[in-house]
């Protein structure tokens, strides 16, 4: 009789490549929160990009503590080095509709991992969510055809001298 694989076990089985450092065709994974201090220096680079472009937004540390609370998944690109790296959240919406959302995408070869975006709706189908949605460039948005535009997002810094 065979025993019952222990979380451990199961979450090496998920996460193996990315912790043996074996190249693959490019997969997707989702770091679980207690097992975010394997990857964190890891994925810290790609991180301090991502919030380089925010503009204040966040920073390193609260897009941890958004991942550590579990309110965002970090998600990371693997393809025997880090591609990208992305965090999505579960959210409701006021009129009761559950969605899922792409808070960042950030990496290189977009080209060659985009269609892996099938993975985190597929992720967001089995968590009860009806839409998926990403907040990305317009550089990182024509690789994914298959969704829409439904608006566009003007930022003003108020403290600018140009009013």
């Amino acid at each position: 009789m065979m025993q019952p694989q222990t979380e451990q076990t199961a979450v090496m089985a998920y996460l193996g490549p990315l912790v043996t450092g074996e190249t693959t065709e490019p997969i997707i994974r989702q770091i679980p929160p207690r097992w975010l201090h394997v990857f964190w220096e890891r994925v810290v680079p790609d991180l301090q990009r991502v919030v380089a472009r925010t503009r204040g937004r966040w920073t390193v540390e609260t897009i941890a503590e958004e991942v550590i609370t579990g309110r965002w998944q970090l998600w990371i690109v693997w393809d025997g080095k880090i591609s990208a790296v992305t965090a999505t959240e579960i959210f409701t919406e006021a009129s009761g509709m559950k969605n899922a959302r792409a808070v960042f995408v950030g990496g290189r070869d977009m080209a060659a991992w985009a269609h892996l975006i099938t993975d985190l709706e597929d992720w967001a189908r089995d968590n009860g969510c009806n839409r998926f949605e990403m907040i990305i460039s317009k550089g990182i948005a024509r690789h994914f055809p298959a969704y829409k535009m439904s608006h566009v997002l003007l930022e003003k810094d108020l403290h600018d001298a140009g009013r």
